[in-house]
């Protein structure tokens, strides 16, 4: 219980900075992101537990793992993205494509790492970092704000507004490619270019931006 209410603390505190989400929004991410972020710490915990016990056990499990993180993005999903227009369920399929690529490392560079080092404390010190809590941190508000983006998009569409303004949180830690983008309005049906990548509103994959355009991304889309 204290972790949720410290998860959901930090979690409110990071969606209230962002521009034109009503209370109602801003609760609703909040509780998406938390219960995401739960579930990944308690993967990544068992996935440090397993990799320092034993890494060819870790390695027979890694299979597992992945699976479980396909569960809990269809979890996040159910409570994200209620649109099932062509356009959501094109931008679905390659949103679980880069939530996959948020396990901590590859199953090849794992073993890399393990063919350089024999020493356990390294071993450890490694878990440590790969599985940390503020990965998993990480990737739920990312899934969250891509997710809910896309449902406030699709939302935007079905009222019929015609425009779209990208609205950044400009507060000395936003990206650069971001920053320029912050005020930008243009047709609703046209891609924003982030960094040199389409993109219809903050947090889209559909045009395959890399991840550095996504993760973490705190704009919004206002609508005109």
């Amino acid at each position: 219980m204290e972790q949720r209410i410290l998860l959901e603390r930090r979690n409110k505190r990071y969606f209230s900075k962002m521009q034109g989400l009503s209370k109602q929004e801003i609760k609703r991410r909040v509780k998406i992101c938390t219960d995401t972020e739960i579930e990944l710490i308690e993967l990544f915990r068992r996935m440090g537990n397993e990799f320092r016990k034993s890494f060819e056990s870790f390695m027979n499990n890694y299979g597992d793992f992945s699976d479980k993180l396909n569960i809990i993005y269809d979890g996040t999903t159910a409570e994200a993205l209620t649109s099932n227009s062509p356009f959501a369920c094109q931008f679905d399929a390659r949103e679980r494509d880069n939530f996959n690529k948020m396990l901590p490392v590859s199953e090849r560079r794992l073993s890399k790492y393990i063919s350089e080092t024999d020493d356990i404390a390294e071993i450890i010190a490694l878990s440590a970092w790969l599985f940390a809590p503020a990965r998993a941190e990480t990737a739920a508000r990312s899934v969250t704000n891509s997710l809910c983006g896309c449902e406030m998009f699709e939302e935007i569409k079905r009222r019929g507004y015609k425009y779209k303004e990208w609205h950044t949180v400009m507060d000395g830690k936003e990206r650069l490619s971001h920053a320029i983008m912050n005020g930008k309005r243009i047709p609703i049906n046209e891609p924003f270019i982030v960094g040199g990548y389409r993109m219809m509103f903050p947090g889209d994959v559909t045009y395959s931006p890399p991840l550095k355009e996504v993760m973490n991304c705190r704009c919004t889309i206002i609508p005109r």
